[in-house]
């Protein structure tokens, strides 16, 4: 087990002893085909999402999305998110995410017609919804509201850390992506 595989076990057992986790669809058993690599596309950029994926694919004996794809000599995480690294930047600048490794991915099953990577959209949800919130101050730190902080993710994991739900979308090819 690597370093960083070490550290993040480390800090899913912090995490997880407040943390509870509900995931959906329950029966995930068509998640995993075979032995295609799986690409793991989350919406947010966190390091708390990550922590989250990591513990419930292990727990649901799905592939670890640590795992490097490798194929054709390139290699990358098995995660990809489409947030941006600098979403204030980009916005101010009117720049759209450019993806290295998306590029390497297409690149590669251009040139091999036999190989495929199942893509399945993951969201990470801290709290129960707006609507149905009874106090003011989980509504401020609900997982709705865009733009956040370090410190008020840590605040929102603290509030509303006991209602998490992770879901899973449907797997896709991710040739019929391209």
């Amino acid at each position: 087990m690597s370093f960083k595989q070490q550290l993040h076990r480390l800090l899913q057992k912090i995490l997880f002893i407040w943390v509870r986790v509900e995931s959906l669809p329950k029966d995930l058993s068509s998640y995993h085909q075979g032995d295609k690599p799986v690409l793991y596309v989350l919406a947010a950029r966190g390091l708390s999402d990550l922590l989250v994926l990591e513990h419930m694919t292990r727990h649901q004996q799905l592939p670890d999305p640590l795992t490097p794809i490798t194929l054709q000599g390139y290699r990358h995480h098995s995660v990809y998110s489409i947030a941006s690294r600098n979403p204030l930047s980009d916005w101010i600048l009117r720049q759209k995410k450019h993806s290295l490794m998306l590029e390497e991915l297409i690149k590669a099953l251009q040139q091999d017609d036999t190989t495929d990577i199942n893509v399945i959209p993951v969201s990470v949800f801290w709290g129960r919804p707006i609507a149905k919130q009874r106090h003011w101050i989980k509504v401020l730190f609900s997982d709705t509201w865009e733009v956040a902080g370090r410190m008020r993710k840590f605040f929102t994991i603290l509030i509303n850390g006991r209602a998490t739900t992770l879901i899973y979308s449907p797997a896709m090819s991710f040739r019929t992506l391209c």
